[in-house]
C-alpha cells in the first residue's frame, strides 16, 4: 500500500502516499512515529510539497486503471490536489489527463514542485506525456512527449523522468527552459538499461540523481557533473518511492 514518498525539506519528516488506503502519513525521522495527515484521497500516484516552505502538499490521485481499491467512493478522473497541512483543507488544483478503465498506465504517474509549477508523468493510453501545470491557475502545458513513464524529479533547469520497461528502461534528463541547440522538452538519456525503475530524485546541491530499480531491489546515483552511474544500495524489498530529505529540492515517484 505504500508508494510515494516525499521528504521535508528541514530533514525532519517523509510524507508517504498509501495507495488503497487513500491517506497520507507524516513519518516521523527522528523518532519514526507515524500519523495520518489526509483521508479519501483517490489512489495518492505522487506526493510533493512546495519548496517555498508554505506548509502545502500535493498530491496526484489517480483513480482509474486496475489497481485502484479503495472502500470509499473514488473520484470520477485524475487530478492534482493541494492539501493545507496546517488544516487539512484538500483544493483540486487541476485535472489531469488518463484513460478510465484502463490498466495500470492509464493515469498520471510522480510529481515534482519548483518555482510555482508541478511536474507530473501524465500517461493516458498511447499519450504519455511530461505535464507542467501553474499551481496558481491551475494551467497545464506539455513539455514532452515519454514513453511508459513512472515518476519524475526537478531541480533547476531540468526534469529527471524514469522510463519503464523489463530491463531496458531509462532515466532521461528533460530541458524545461530553451538552450542553445537543446530547446524545452529536449530528452537525453543518462542510463539505459535499467530493471524495472519506478522512484527517482534529485539532489542538486549534493550533485547527483537516485533512481531506484524495483526488479533488482537496488539504487543508482548519477552525477550530475559527470553523468557516471554506480550501484549505491542494494538488498531492498521492492522499492517504489525515493525522495530526498533537508537538501530542498524536489523529487518523488
Amino acid at each position: 500500500d505504500p508508494v510515494w514518498v516525499a521528504g521535508s525539506f528541514d530533514g525532519d519528516h517523509a510524507y508517504v502516499g498509501l495507495f488503497h488506503s487513500g491517506q497520507i502519513a507524516r513519518v516521523s525521522l527522528r523518532n519514526g512515529t507515524t500519523e495520518t495527515i489526509a483521508t479519501n484521497l483517490s489512489c495518492p500516484e505522487g506526493v510533493a510539497l512546495d519548496a517555498d516552505d508554505t506548509g502545502l502538499l500535493y498530491v496526484v490521485e489517480n483513480p482509474v486503471g486496475d489497481e485502484c481499491q479503495s472502500t470509499f467512493p473514488l473520484k470520477a478522473a485524475a487530478q492534482l490536489t493541494r492539501i493545507d497541512l496546517s488544516t487539512g483543507v484538500q483544493t483540486k488544483v487541476a485535472d489531469l489527463r488518463s484513460t478510465p478503465g484502463g490498466e495500470e498506465e492509464g493515469g498520471p504517474h510522480g510529481l515534482a514542485v519548483q518555482d510555482g509549477f508541478a511536474f507530473v508523468c501524465d500517461c493516458p493510453a498511447g499519450s504519455a506525456t511530461l505535464t507542467q501545470v501553474d499551481l496558481a491557475s491551475g494551467v497545464t502545458s506539455n513539455v514532452t512527449s515519454l514513453a511508459s513513464p513512472s515518476g519524475c524529479a526537478v531541480g533547476g533547469t531540468y526534469a529527471y523522468v524514469v522510463e519503464q520497461g523489463s530491463d531496458d528502461g531509462q532515466l532521461v534528463r528533460v530541458n524545461l527552459v530553451d538552450a542553445p541547440g537543446a530547446p524545452r522538452g529536449t530528452k537525453v538519456i543518462l542510463v539505459g538499461g535499467l530493471a524495472g525503475p519506478m522512484g527517482v530524485a534529485v539532489d542538486v546541491q549534493g550533485g547527483y540523481v537516485y533512481v531506484e530499480e524495483r526488479h533488482t531491489n537496488q539504487v543508482q546515483r548519477v552525477s550530475l557533473s559527470t553523468g557516471k552511474a554506480e550501484v549505491l544500495v542494494t538488498g531492498l524489498n521492492s522499492p517504489i518511492g525515493l525522495g530526498v530529505v533537508g537538501r530542498g529540492t524536489s523529487g518523488n515517484a
